[in-house]
């Protein structure tokens, strides 16, 4: 597969009667001609009957020269789909959103092989794995299928971030070779890679041969893209030798055209030019694509005088190990962050389908800002409003291949701006929730009435931008009010990291929450530590942030040393995720021991609940009806997998985790004027549908955001997983 197809031309022009083309479909010449030939303005496709049925194995393997010397014997059980991934796609998804639960399952991880069987048993192929010694793993249910084949199909993305400047390179990641020359090609190449030293990422459509490899280059270099042309030449020879091709699935192109021409020979070279006349004597149609090739670094626009990023004189807030500039040039513009459905990034780009509020966008937007200018410039009014209507969802982060996390940019940013600028007043006051709730909460019998009065709002909505359609969230009795500890239980002992809103707004949640763990047994030690910052991270006050930390984190960590606690238990996962994920990040002088110790004892509490099933002093009987359950999932803990969901199935409950997306509330977001329509729209965009399609479900959501959203937007009834575990207890 490479140049034009003349084998298929010359077998129709044999097949016609003589004298005639009456067999001639030029059909077959215009396919894969890559726009070099002829415009096309319609065109009549044929299409195979979808399959009724799907199987997936997954054959785990030491290396990926063990998983090719098997091929051979995996294609001959006739699978539909044969795919294999390395070790560096498997290491590199451990660490994106839900795809390290599913990896968990499988045998080895030095190399994985898919294999898909359409309408067929697949008691054969295992029964071979079994006498081969290959261990494999078959996916439990269709979702979990889902997830392996969203693996695969993301695992290009998730090896694409640059590692000491270089990122893997596409040009020769086409080539196809003869089943039976397959694992000897493939010893062979890597054999010359590591001649010098040149780290490579495998994968493959392996049932027909394809290989397609990307080692790490600079080619910013003008030494590295001398590197990659002897690479390409020694490639090229080593196709030859194994009766392969180049091209073997992606095209010719501009890159591999050159290599095309020596694998093709001159006589058919000279072959392709002339039917290219024939069709575009011109030359207008995709110059330089098969044939009459530039050299083929020439397209990527880079002269070889690279100019290394120069990292700003700025005092940032986070650890950023390689340099600020240098993380915003992370983003390797893969464009995931584009996809209408699935996951939850980037809720922004849904409600707009405006380039500038996908996370690629904002990383553009980050560089133009701090890398392009001499100093940069953290008050762009450009710069902010692209930021602007980023949720701080976090999906980004796990969900991006790149793992590009503009929420965290976004609070550098803001932190930056408020210093230079001053930090305006609503972004101190939603910084102060926890502060302002406790007052709130001691006097909530007087408050609750007044804050949604007219006047009340009036004032709130003018001076501070609150959006008018947005009724405030009620305070409680604080939760330390309310329920105190008897101290006599030697059960193994549980720390309770109430938040907020657990605590001040709705401590009925927090009280529910007791009553579980207490229920599977455990001593709960409940202590006003202090906040873990969340609310300041999230408008950049990162200051503020850094000292709700420094007086939390050692208080919680002598806590859970007193008490020689088996775990700390989040209620709210956005608190949950500050601890696991920012306490670790944000400079602070809490010592590195300290927040990592505490990252590894946090979970949320269905999480917690869940992973130590075998493990609770006890398990409690519950009550559960019929009635369907819709479990939302929070942005923060999307990456666990549908944790709460499978909780309540383990217990018992009709629960279903719906792939929806973020709420659009997210903390203070959608209480704002300006954003509220953006933050409506998401909501619709992700949970619309899904309340549709169950109407008689009881929402399940373990965010407060999510539960309000829900509650104001649609008018459903909704709960937390807690909640509705704490009134099921029997």
């Amino acid at each position: 597969m490479a140049g034009y197809a003349l084998d298929d031309i010359l077998a129709q022009l044999r097949a016609s009667t003589p004298g005639t083309f009456d067999h001639v479909n030029l059909a077959s010449l215009i396919c894969g001609s890559e726009g070099t030939l002829a415009l096309i303005e319609r065109a009549q496709v044929q299409l195979v009957p979808a399959p009724k049925r799907t199987e997936l194995l997954l054959a785990s393997f030491s290396d990926v020269d063990e998983a090719c010397d098997a091929l051979v014997h995996l294609v001959a059980t006739n699978p539909a789909a044969v795919e294999l991934i390395d070790a560096n796609v498997i290491q590199a998804a451990k660490g994106q959103g839900g795809f390290a639960t599913i990896l968990d399952k499988v045998p080895s991880d030095g190399a994985l092989v898919y294999l898909e069987y359409h309408d067929q048993i697949t008691e054969p192929a295992e029964d071979l794995l079994h006498q081969r010694g290959i261990k494999f793993h078959k996916p439990a249910d269709p979702t979990e299928a889902k997830m392996f084949w969203r693996l695969r199909k993301e695992g290009l993305g998730l090896i694409g971030k640059p590692s000491a400047g270089k990122m893997p390179i596409a040009g020769f990641e086409d080539c196809a070779i003869p089943l039976e020359q397959y694992a000897i090609f493939r010893r062979a190449f890597a054999r010359r890679l590591q001649q010098e030293q040149r780290e490579a990422v495998w994968y493959a459509h392996a049932s027909v041969g394809l290989l397609h490899v990307r080692p790490r280059f600079d080619l910013r270099e003008e030494a590295e893209q001398e590197r990659w042309s002897s690479l390409a030449q020694d490639l090229t020879q080593l196709v030859i030798e194994h009766g392969g091709t180049v091209s073997g699935e992606h095209g010719d192109g501009r890159i591999r055209a050159k290599m095309v021409h020596e694998m093709l020979g001159q006589k058919i070279v000279e072959a392709l030019r002339k039917i290219k006349l024939l069709f575009d004597p011109e030359e207008r149609l995709n110059p330089g694509n098969i044939v009459e090739p530039r050299p083929a670094l020439v397209p990527l626009r880079i002269d070889g005088r690279h100019q290394p990023v120069t990292e700003p004189e700025v005092t940032t807030f986070w650890h950023w190990p390689e340099g600020l500039a240098t993380a915003t040039g992370s983003c390797n513009g893969n464009g995931l962050c584009r996809k209408e459905t699935g996951g939850a990034m980037c809720p922004s780009w849904r409600a707009t389908r405006e380039e500038r509020h996908a996370t690629r966008g904002r990383g553009n937007a980050l560089r133009e800002a701090i890398v392009a200018p001499s100093e940069p410039n953290f008050s762009d009014p450009d710069l902010l409003k692209t930021l602007d209507l980023c949720l701080s969802c976090k999906a980004c982060r796990h969900e991006c291949p790149a793992n590009f996390d503009v929420s965290k940019f976004k609070s550098e940013v803001l932190a930056q701006h408020h210093q230079q600028r001053g930090t305006p007043l609503r972004a101190m006051l939603f910084g102060s929730i926890r502060p302002l709730a406790r007052i709130g909460s001691r006097l909530y019998r007087w408050f609750n009435p007044i804050q949604n009065l007219t006047l009340t709002r009036y004032f709130a909505n003018h001076w501070l931008g609150l959006a008018p359609g947005r009724p405030l969230p009620s305070f409680s009795k604080s939760l330390f009010r309310r329920w105190k500890r008897d101290g006599s239980s030697t059960n193994p002992c549980v720390i309770l990291m109430a938040d907020c809103f657990s605590c001040f707004y709705d401590s009925d949640l927090g009280l529910a929450s007791i009553q579980i763990l207490e229920a599977f047994g455990y001593q709960v030690v409940l202590k006003d530590v202090g906040c873990c910052g969340r609310t300041n991270i999230s408008v950049g006050r990162l200051g503020a942030a850094r000292k709700d930390i420094e007086r939390t984190a050692p208080a919680l960590e002598e806590l859970r040393k007193q008490h020689s606690a088996v775990g700390i238990v989040a209620l709210e996962p956005s608190c949950g995720s500050a601890i696991q994920e920012d306490w670790k990040e944000l400079k602070t002088d809490v010592p590195t021991s300290t927040t990592e110790a505490l990252a590894a004892n946090t979970a949320n509490l269905e999480s917690f609940l869940l992973k130590r099933w075998e493990q609770h002093p006890r398990r409690p009987e519950f009550t559960t009806d019929q009635r369907p359950l819709m479990v939302h999932t929070h942005c923060h803990a999307k990456h666990e997998g549908p944790v709460a969901a499978e909780l309540l199935q383990k217990i018992g409950f009709l629960a279903t985790a719906v792939d929806s997306g973020c709420c659009g509330l997210a903390g203070s977001f959608g209480y704002r004027a300006e954003s509220d329509d953006i933050s409506r729209a998401v909501a619709e965009q992700s949970l619309g549908s899904h309340l549709r399609a169950h109407p008689d479900a009881l929402v399940v959501a373990h965010g407060t955001s999510c539960r309000h959203q829900v509650k104001d937007v649609f008018g459903r009834e909704v709960i937390s997983p807690t909640e509705l575990l704490a009134r099921s207890l029997a």
